[in-house]
């Protein structure tokens, strides 16, 4: 053993922990062993370098044998270690190149990679470059850069080049470039990176160029855009300044004086010829900048001419004493602003204050008057006739009608008041102290009589009338909800008795009003359950004393109260929606009944049938009454319906004959129900295809003791026969009465005398016990006790 890490033995065979080494199984046999580990650097052992003899030797390895074994084995290490460098040379330059052909495909930015020497000739490129440029891979050399740019700006972008190839420090240069797919030219950035030597020179140059073409694009656009928005601040006469807070002092923008028509350099300050109400607001936007650094302010400012512009204007501190900002004109758009305020407040047809900022003022009335305890009065005005002027006269006259009420009404209130139109033909005014409740309801007076006058629209006289609900506070409630709703059932209450007249809110109203809103949920509810049920009363002939027919009265069978007449539900027939619904469910049960009467070939005769006039604006009220007839197999024959003169007085008389007439086509009878108590009822037996006309229970009530009343059902009977109609009267109590009309001649009655209105279920009894004979042989002061055959008694107590 001798020197470091060398391993010697003289002979292997007289060492005996290696007699059993391979080495002594080698033919010739080794005898002599010397070894030196080869290590790497970092201390790792590779191999060994061994020098081997067949003779052994008695002396271990001379120094300068040793010293060349050391030096054969560095010579061993260093050979390794410079073909692991080539190969990872190798590796790394397939990676590099690999990399720098698939750049393009890994970024957002496709770039072209180079490699040149020292004077900018290129020594490769990678497959972009190639590609995009279309040059030849063996011409790299003589191609490059110059075939690459464009011919215009050729030589610009040679020297740019050469300038940056001749210095020693990286650089980036623009130039157009050829692309090779559609023969255009494209900007790209080429940046260069110089690769030196150990003593400092350029032995070549390292680089990329990359696409920037959609960049040098938006930043041309922004060029032209900035130029266009400097001529675009000129034309609109912006002005810039800076104004120096202890001297006083303002510079100005030549624009001045165009845009404020003052002389730049004039020292005063830079809102000169502020409106005197905005001086203070400019002062304190100074005051701000000064503290806070920044800030805004709008003000008003006064012309030569007396024109009065607004101005907007911005401002930073920019150093001690020293403030820099802008002022623009925005009069265009304060005047859009309000345009815009006005059209979200206002009613553009009459130029009044929309239901919004009405709720608005009434607010903070209310809000004012609680706290200096004075008076609010709101006045809920709606025209009668509105809906007739439209549909008759057309939407202009309408619109005329609508401006001519909100002229009307706005001169009659204080500046301090307010008059709207809520929408449609409602107005509303609100009206503050010192007038209280009863000033209020003497303003509701005169708009009354002051709305009714004339005025001509296109040679046509109009005539307004109006119904007015009057609500205050402190007299009633003290939300401004709350006492819109007040006013609002006034004015419900109002048009209810009859319109044209003012009314003045109570409690009492509202519980009404409640009341009537319950009990629309309750029939809706009852009419969903199928509660609303017909009874039947018959019509008896004078002549033979047979049942010729029924009519079919609606009955609620309440659940916990028992049976009900329209005298308790009659409200709710005034929604027309919910008559509607009423209206088909008692055509359906009615055609029910009839079947089965007519499967047991009962003598029924015409069963007649109600129609509000809320079924007669219903689109397809007779086909639909036609296919319940049809889907139940009721012959039309079988039906009657019966007409107010309410429905032949609306205002769509014209769509009701027709209506009516489609009835009488299909054989379905009409009689007009409580004749002489309406208006113009001879026009309507002239007008309206009637078959039935029947005396309204009023008259025959006083039968035996008014003459008057007398003459009326004589006059009516008279009338009926002239035009072959039948007459029946209605409600018919007493033997007397029955009759004075069997002496004057009336065809049919119906009443509590014969039958009070029955269920479906007791009309076969009625008709089985029913003695018509009786009433042609007996005496009339008989006939009462006649006219039925013995019945069990019943105590239900109906009324109509």
């Amino acid at each position: 053993m001798c020197g470091t890490g060398l391993f010697v033995v003289p002979d292997l065979k007289k060492a005996s922990p290696l007699k059993n080494t391979p080495l002594l199984g080698i033919e010739p046999h080794v005898s002599f062993y010397a070894g030196l580990p080869l290590t790497t650097k970092d201390g790792l052992p590779l191999g060994t370098l061994c020098v081997l003899d067949h003779e052994a030797r008695q002396q271990s390895l001379t120094e300068q044998q040793s010293q060349a074994l050391n030096s054969l084995a560095q010579a061993v290490m260093n050979q390794l270690q410079l073909r692991q460098s080539e190969r990872l040379l190798a590796d790394s330059e397939a990676r590099f190149r690999t990399l720098v052909d698939v750049m393009p495909l890994s970024f957002l930015s496709p770039q072209a990679v180079w490699f040149s020497d020292k004077n900018g000739n290129f020594t490769y490129c990678n497959e972009y470059w190639y590609d995009y440029t279309g040059l030849e891979r063996d011409k790299c050399r003589s191609q490059g850069w110059s075939s690459a740019a464009h011919p215009s700006r050729r030589e610009q972008s040679l020297s740019l080049l050469n300038e940056a190839f001749s210095k020693d420090s990286s650089f980036e240069v623009e130039i157009p470039i050829r692309r090779a797919l559609d023969d255009t030219y494209r900007w790209f950035i080429v940046r260069g990176q110089p690769l030196k030597d150990e003593n400092g020179k350029v032995e070549q140059w390292f680089g990329t160029a990359m696409d920037i073409h959609e960049r040098k694009q938006s930043e041309e656009a922004h060029r032209n855009s900035e130029e266009r928005l400097q001529l675009a601040l000129k034309a609109a006469r912006m002005v810039a300044w800076e104004y120096n807070p202890r001297t006083k002092a303002v510079k100005r923008s030549e624009s001045s004086l165009t845009s404020r028509r003052i002389a730049t350099g004039r020292d005063i300050g830079p809102f000169e010829r502020v409106h005197p109400a905005d001086q203070a607001i400019v002062g304190h936007f100074l005051e701000r900048i000064e503290i806070h650094g920044s800030g805004s302010v709008e003000c008003r400012c006064v012309h030569p001419n007396g024109e009065l512009r607004w101005l907007r204007a911005r401002a930073e501190k920019a150093g001690q004493n020293r403030i820099v900002g802008v002022t623009f004109d925005i009069t265009d758009q304060k005047e859009a602003e309000e345009e815009i305020w006005r059209a979200a407040n206002h009613d553009p047809l009459t130029g009044l204050p929309n239901r919004s900022l009405f709720q608005r003022r009434l607010e903070a009335a209310l809000t004012d008057a609680r706290q200096n305890g004075t008076s609010v009065s709101l006045l809920m005005v709606d025209l009668d006739e509105f809906k007739d002027i439209n549909d008759t006269l057309g939407h202009d006259a309408g619109d005329a009608l609508l401006k001519e009420t909100a002229s009307r009404l706005s001169a009659m209130v204080r500046d301090c008041d307010t008059v709207a139109r809520l929408g449609g033909d409602e107005f509303a005014l609100l009206v503050v102290e010192p007038l209280k409740l009863e000033n209020a309801a003497r303003l509701g007076s005169l708009i009354l009589e002051t709305l009714r006058q004339p005025f001509v629209y296109q040679k046509r006289t109009l005539i307004s009338r109006v119904s007015i609900g009057v609500a205050a506070f402190p007299d009633h409630d003290s939300d401004p909800s709350e006492l819109m709703k007040d006013a609002d059932i006034a004015l419900y209450q109002a048009k209810s008795q009859g319109r044209h007249r003012i009314l003045t809110y109570s409690p009492e109203m509202r519980r009404q009003t409640e009341e009537r809103v319950t009990l629309g949920r309750t029939i809706r509810e009852a009419v969903v359950n199928h509660e609303i049920v017909p009874f039947y009363q018959p019509k008896v002939s004078l002549d033979t004393g047979k049942i010729v027919g029924f009519e079919a009265l609606a009955r609620w069978q309440h659940p916990r109260q028992g049976t009900l007449t329209p005298a308790t539900f009659g409200a709710a027939f005034e929604d027309h929606e919910l008559a509607s619904d009423i209206g088909k469910l008692l055509m359906s049960a009615v055609a029910t009944d009839l079947r089965r009467w007519i499967d047991d070939d009962l003598p029924i005769g015409r069963v007649a049938l109600n129609l509000s006039p809320a079924e007669f604006i219903q689109p397809g009220m007779v086909d639909n009454i036609l296919r319940t007839l049809d889907w139940i197999k009721v012959p039309p024959t079988f039906l009657e319906v019966e007409v107010t003169e309410t429905v032949l007085l609306g205002r769509k008389s014209d769509n009701v004959s027709k209506l009516l007439e489609q009835f009488r086509r299909h054989d379905i009878h009409i009689a007009l129900d409580d004749f002489g108590t309406g208006y113009a009822s001879l026009t309507h037996l002239k007008q309206f295809p009637v078959n039935h006309i029947k005396i309204d229970r009023s008259f025959v009530q006083n039968l035996e003791h008014d003459p008057d009343d007398e003459a009326i059902i004589a006059a009516v009977i008279g009338l009926g026969k002239s035009l072959k109609l039948q007459v029946t009267a209605e409600g018919v109590e007493t033997v007397g009465q029955i009759q004075r009309l069997r002496n004057l001649g009336c065809d049919h009655v119906q009443g509590f005398f014969y039958a009070k209105p029955i269920p479906a279920s007791d009309v076969p009894g009625l008709l089985a016990r029913w003695d018509h004979t009786s009433i042609q042989h007996q005496p009339h002061n008989r006939l009462v006790q006649n006219v039925l055959k013995p019945a069990p008694p019943r105590t239900a107590s109906l009324v109509r």
